[in-house]
């Protein structure tokens, strides 16, 4: 028979958890000031510190005088009245250092704008030998002194220059046109007007010695590749005495002080000249016209040129002009609007070939009238004409009065009566190589009642 479970003894000299006594807490450190003075580094340091702060303060309550240097104090040059045309356009110091003298308290608030240093320039002003460019130049003493508050509690004792040279002159200006200096190249299939520039004078000011050595001011540039469109750079200026020598411009002001240079670069082409004629006869032969110049030579964009091959005067031209002792006619070269004429050619000369041609007149009476309106009544005066005709030899032999025919317009004479004299139009018929010359009229009366009152 299995024994009963008894209860477990707790071991000898041991204890739970629950039975286990709290460790002791450990006591916190008190930190106190004095302990930093046990630390050298901390020593050091705060020893330090307590001597500026002495220092400091001693520096700013001591009413003991000490100088200090003042830098960059600007020189100002003073034109006296008597020499006021005079202006200084260059010196040889713009700032100086200058010592001054005072108290802890106001020597350290003092700045550059408390103390002013100048120079006069009058007739007593020591002239150096030699001049720059052409203006003289003087050698000046310096003045350094208080600015303004005489009563301020320092002094100035000195300064780092104690004289200064300035170069001065009476000032002018004079204005020139530009020149151009430049080189360049154009493509041979383009064209190039004149270089543009962005303004056409430019106002030179400076020192009268200077500027009146100037004769030209020219636009000085080169374009290293051989231009095939429109660009535009931007130059400077250069400015040349009698002798074509480089005047300096260190002291010279200009009203712009660079240009643009645009080259308008075009497609060029040369187009033969073409006439144009009225009252021509259809069979005559274009061979026996001829132009001088034959061509011409324009610049215009590429894409106006591209296919374009000839170039048609403006000028119509009568062929009943034409006669056997006037042969050729001359007219005015007017280009299309975009074109440039680079031949400079301004007229042509159309001639036309008339060997073997004659002359002959001949009597017609085929007079009509046409577009009268219907209240006009229109009785010729005029019979017959005698028409003079140009032609070949042999078609002038066969010519007849009764194949040349006139004709009175009367478009623009509607409800207008009486006698008068009136323009005709004449036609060759069954003809196709003659032309008539000359111009002709004819008499008719025109009335509001047919003939006889009827």
């Amino acid at each position: 028979m299995a024994e009963p479970n008894k209860p477990m003894e707790p071991a000898v000299g041991k204890t739970t958890p629950a039975e286990q006594p709290p460790k002791p807490k450990k006591p916190k450190k008190q930190f106190h000031i004095s302990q930093l003075f046990f630390n050298n580094r901390f020593v050091l340091i705060f020893s330090f510190i307590c001597a500026f702060v002495m220092w400091l303060g001693m520096e700013l309550t001591s009413t003991e005088n000490r100088s200090r240097v003042i830098y960059n104090v600007p020189v100002e040059v003073i034109v006296s009245e008597s020499d006021s045309n005079l202006t200084v356009f260059s010196q040889s110091l713009s700032t100086v250092s200058v010592v001054v003298e005072g108290n802890n308290v106001i020597i350290n608030r003092i700045t550059a704008d408390d103390v002013r240093v100048t120079a006069v320039l009058d007739h007593s002003a020591q002239i150096v030998s030699g001049t720059d460019n052409g203006m003289t130049t003087y050698q000046l003493t310096l003045t350094a002194q208080k600015n303004g508050n005489e009563l301020a509690d320092f002094e100035v004792i000195g300064c780092s220059a104690s004289t200064v040279t300035v170069k001065a002159d009476v000032a002018m200006e004079t204005t020139f046109n530009l020149t151009d200096m430049g080189t360049y190249t154009v493509d041979e299939d383009c064209y190039v007007n004149a270089p543009v520039f962005s303004v056409d004078t430019i106002t030179v000011a400076g020192p009268r010695s200077v500027v009146n050595q100037i004769r030209t001011v020219g636009v000085r540039y080169a374009v290293d590749k051989a231009l095939t469109q429109t660009q535009t750079l931007t130059t400077g200026l250069v400015c040349l005495d009698e002798d074509q020598g480089e005047v300096n411009s260190e002291y010279l002001r200009f009203s712009s002080d660079t240009v643009d240079v645009t080259f308008n670069v075009y497609a060029r082409k040369t187009l033969a000249l073409k006439p144009s004629f009225i009252h021509m006869p259809s069979d005559f032969p274009q061979d026996r016209i001829s132009v001088t110049p034959a061509t011409i030579e324009v610049a215009g964009s590429k894409e106006m040129l591209e296919n374009l091959t000839e170039l048609t005067l403006d000028t119509m031209l009568d062929f009943t002009e034409f006669t056997i002792s006037n042969t050729s006619e001359t007219v005015d070269i007017v280009l299309p609007k975009g074109f440039r004429n680079i031949d400079d050619t301004v007229q042509a000369t159309i001639t036309v070939d008339l060997s073997g041609y004659t002359q002959g007149t001949f009597t017609t009476t085929q007079i009509s009238v046409k577009n009268a309106s219907s209240n006009q009544y229109v009785t010729l005066v005029t019979g017959s004409l005698e028409v003079r005709v140009v032609g070949p030899k042999e078609d002038i032999s066969w010519l007849t009065g009764n194949s040349i025919y006139c004709v009175v317009d009367l478009t623009n004479t509607n409800n207008v009566f009486g006698t008068m004299e009136l323009p005709v139009t004449v036609e060759i018929h069954n003809n196709d190589s003659c032309w008539v010359i000359g111009s002709y009229t004819v008499n008719l009366q025109i009335s509001d009642t047919p003939p006889g009152g009827g």
